[in-house]
């Protein structure tokens, strides 16, 4: 799948030190770690919000 769009953020220096120890210890790159991060959330809020 091509992604072709972008989010910028900016985050504090320790929380992006902690992003990138989470996503080595995942083996994802840090923006494949937030993607799947932000999909699991929108998953869980659709299933929640159909109960």
């Amino acid at each position: 799948m091509t992604r072709t769009a972008s989010i910028g953020i900016r985050v504090k220096p320790e929380l992006k030190a902690q992003i990138e120890a989470a996503a080595k210890a995942d083996g994802r790159t840090m923006a494949q770690w937030i993607e799947r991060l932000i999909v699991r959330e929108l998953q869980a809020m659709t299933t929640d919000g159909d109960k």
